[in-house]
This record gives C-alpha cells, sequence and structure tokens, in this order.
C-alpha cells in the first residue's frame, strides 16, 4: 500500500501499528526493513521514524507467510478452517519525545477509585515536572451524567509508571445486567503545551474469589456459560466487525446465558468492546500452550523447551497487556486440557504479579499455589455425577468443563432418577428432563443461528 504521511509527523516518533496478522509476516517501509510479527493474532507496533517520509508517498509492504500458525487460532484451526492475512487495522501514528505509551486502568470498587497506571516515555533532557491530567466521565443517552479529575507530575528521562487516583463516588458499577462504561483520558502536557492524549474505555467492577465462590461486585456470581466456538460462514477467520458481534453476543443473552468461552480463539479486540457494550463475561484463552502440547494443528515452531516456553510467555503478557481495560474478562486462562507443566506456576504468577486482582485458571495439579481457579475435566455424566464432580478437591471455585450435552435428559431413565432421589428432589425429575430438552434444542438453536 502507498500512503502519504501527513507532513506533520517531521521531527516526531512514528509508530507503525499492525493490529494483528495470520499467520507470520515480514514487514517493510520504503524498501527498508521493519521487523517481523509470529504470534498470530496478536497486536505489535514498530519504530519507524527513521524510514519513514513527511509529506510524501511511502510504500508500506507486508509479507504474509507460513509460519508459526498453530500458535494462534487453535480450535478454529483444529474443527474448521484455515485462513491468511492481515485482520485488523494498520495505522501510522506520531508521538513527541515524550509521550504515553500505554495507559491501564484498575477500577477499585472497594474504594470508591479508578487507579490510572500511565506509562510515559521521556527521551528529552528538560528540567522540570510534566503534568498528567486524568478524567473520567460517563456518557449515556441523556448526555453526560458522570465526571471526575485527578493530577500527578512526573520529571527526568526515561521510562516510568505514574499513577492517577481518581474518586468515582457513587460510580454505576459494571455487570451483565448494567454493563456501564466509563471513558479515561489522560493529557501530558508540560506547562501550557500539550504533549499527548490517549483514552480508552472501562468498567467499575470487581471480580473475586472468595471459597469455592465467585463474587461479581461482592455480590454471589452465578455462570451460565455456553461455548463460542469460532464458527464464521461469513468470514472464515473472527469477525471484526461490532455490530455483528454485538447481535451474536445479544442472541445468547437472550437465551440466558452471561459467559462465553470461546475455546482456545484469541478473540479480537472487537469482540471484547462488543461483550463490554452487551455485558457477557468473557474467558479468555491463550493458544500457544496446547498447540505445543498436542503438536498442533497448524505449523509450530521446531524448537527446544527453553525457546518453547519464552513463546508461551511472550504470547500471554501480550494477552494480558493489550486486553487490560476489558471488565467483560471473567479470567485468564493459559488453554484447555492441559497436562501439567512447570510453565502453567510462571504464567499464573506474572498474571498477578501485574494485577493481584486478575482470576487466573488453572489447569496445574499444584493447586496450593493458585487462587483463583481450578479447571474440572471430567469425562464422566454430568447429569449422573454432577453432584460428586462438584464436590471441592480444593479451596478454589471449579469451572466444569465441557459438558457436550451430556448434562441434558433427554429421557427417563432408572439411575437418573434413583440419583434425584437421592438427593432429594425426585418429585422434580420429569421437571429436569423438560427444562433439559428445553436448553438442549436452545443451544443448538444458537449453533444454527
Amino acid at each position: 500500500r502507498t500512503v502519504v504521511a501527513p507532513k506533520a509527523m517531521a521531527g516526531r516518533k512514528v509508530w507503525l501499528k499492525i493490529g494483528a496478522v495470520n499467520p507470520s509476516c515480514d514487514i517493510w517501509v520504503n524498501g527498508r526493513s521493519v521487523g517481523s510479527m509470529k504470534q498470530p493474532g496478536m497486536p505489535a507496533r514498530f519504530d519507524v521514524t527513521d524510514k519513514i517520509r513527511p509529506g510524501a508517498d511511502n510504500d508500506i509492504t507486508v509479507r504474509v507467510y507460513e509460519e508459526n500458525r498453530g500458535l494462534g487460532d487453535w480450535y478454529n484451526l483444529h474443527s474448521h478452517t484455515r485462513w491468511s492475512g492481515l485482520w485488523r487495522k494498520v495505522e501510522l501514528e506520531a508521538v513527541g519525545n515524550v509521550w504515553i505509551d500505554d495507559l491501564w486502568i484498575v477500577p477499585d470498587v472497594d474504594q470508591s477509585a479508578a487507579i490510572l497506571k500511565v506509562e510515559v516515555d521521556n527521551e528529552t533532557d528538560a528540567k522540570g515536572d510534566f503534568t498528567l491530567k486524568g478524567d473520567v466521565c460517563l456518557l449515556v443517552a441523556k448526555g453526560l451524567v458522570y465526571s471526575s479529575t485527578a493530577e500527578a507530575s512526573f520529571s527526568g528521562r526515561g521510562k516510568k509508571v505514574v499513577e492517577i487516583k481518581i474518586p468515582m463516588k457513587d460510580a454505576r458499577l459494571w455487570s451483565p445486567q448494567n454493563p456501564y462504561l466509563y471513558s479515561a483520558r489522560v493529557k501530558l502536557a508540560k506547562v501550557d503545551e500539550l504533549l499527548d492524549v490517549v483514552a480508552d474505555r472501562f468498567g467499575m467492577r470487581k471480580m473475586e474469589a472468595r471459597g469455592v465462590k465467585l463474587y461479581l461486585n461482592n455480590k454471589p456470581l452465578y455462570l451460565r456459560g455456553y461455548g463460542d466456538d469460532g464458527y464464521y460462514p461469513k468470514t472464515f477467520c473472527p469477525e471484526t466487525n461490532v455490530a455483528t458481534i454485538r447481535d451474536h453476543l445479544r442472541l445468547a443473552k437472550q437465551l440466558g446465558f452471561n459467559y462465553a468461552y470461546p475455546p482456545v480463539i484469541m478473540q479480537p479486540q472487537e469482540y471484547l468492546d462488543a461483550a463490554d457494550e452487551v455485558g457477557m463475561l468473557v474467558k479468555y484463552d491463550a493458544g500457544a500452550p496446547l498447540a505445543f502440547q498436542r503438536d498442533g494443528p497448524g505449523g509450530l515452531p521446531k524448537v527446544t523447551q527453553p525457546e518453547k516456553d519464552r513463546l508461551i510467555e511472550e504470547q500471554w503478557n501480550a494477552i494480558l497487556k493489550w486486553s487490560q481495560n476489558h471488565p467483560c474478562i471473567l479470567f485468564y486462562s493459559p488453554g484447555s486440557e492441559l497436562d501439567p507443566n512447570p510453565i502453567l506456576t510462571r504464567l499464573y504468577q506474572s498474571a498477578k504479579q501485574k494485577d493481584p486482582t486478575r482470576l487466573v485458571l488453572s489447569w496445574a495439579p499444584q493447586t496450593d499455589v493458585f487462587e483463583s481457579f481450578v479447571g474440572l475435566y471430567e469425562p464422566e455424566d454430568p447429569s449422573e455425577r454432577l453432584h460428586q464432580t462438584m464436590k471441592p478437591s480444593t479451596t478454589h471455585p471449579h469451572i466444569i468443563h465441557e459438558y457436550s450435552g451430556t448434562e441434558t435428559l433427554y429421557s427417563y431413565s432408572r439411575q437418573s432418577e434413583a440419583c434425584a432421589k437421592a438427593n432429594g428432589v425426585g418429585d422434580l425429575f420429569p421437571t429436569f428432563i423438560a427444562n433439559s430438552i428445553k436448553v438442549a434444542f436452545s443451544t443448538r438453536k444458537l449453533t444454527i443461528q
């Protein structure tokens, strides 16, 4: 693609930002190599300051090729189709020599505050303080209904993280029933000169595991989840039209679900945007751990175990960073149906180190080091032994994995009836059968739609 870079980019640092590629690519600007992307589905950026020509034509070349495919959309590869190419937007962005590099918003419901963690970078030796002003607002159909501001300052060369604590008294909390979204904006200035502005959305919400139960905003949370299984008949690749995804998630909510699990599918930013707006809780998987465990599907790098671990951690940390402000994410997971592996402990610890409030699913047997979730993979029929399956073997909540329709009682059976009577609900057994059939056909209807 040939593009004209604005003249205003002269004298500024310029980033080439690529939303995602599948599976890998090399990039050139004006015939000069910029770098490579070898993590399918992950955003990346490149410093092209010395390669871009402000006010003139610029040739941007991206060569997509077959490498590392298995690190990305594992479930879609395994079950459905293979596709290649750029599938999110590509941008040029210019900043000054002092800029905001990242904005991470941590809601503190108990303290009625939003903590804005602003990562700044200063490549100058300028004397005096720089000012960061953060403001938060809530917009609804009738206009502005909430606004709050706070400031902080910093000085000195190099990278640093500056925290701005913004009071959020009487804030409206995000939940599946009321998905209120706030807009946060940070302005970077030196005296009266505006240097940079960054904004993002977030929700005031608190996810927590207390004993074997889950809580959202200090109230017990009961999950009604479904597998969002990666069928894309129109696009083949994961959908990136937010309106289309909103319709998809609203349909799931109409059927009674409040929790979506795209299994080992690293959904794009647009999926999480739609889930934020609709009020659908999401489990977010990484793709690489399961791909290496099963040696596919899709091409994987033939590397040593330390290099595999490096690629897994690189992907995991990238996911934690780019998705950090989405209130819809209930918890992060290193994948699905994973065997014991020391890398799982390291992934958990890195997520908790970045944010102790994050909930993280563990497939590791060393559950004593985990504080969030444990995944159960039970091949037995949960309709007849669910009470046994749900007996907690640790002090953590458990997520039952992959019912596969076996939880539905399609017809009468002596064993199922005996189980119901033994648990004191024998008189409700006919109702169980009727409602199970409704659940089964409702979920099949959703799949077809």
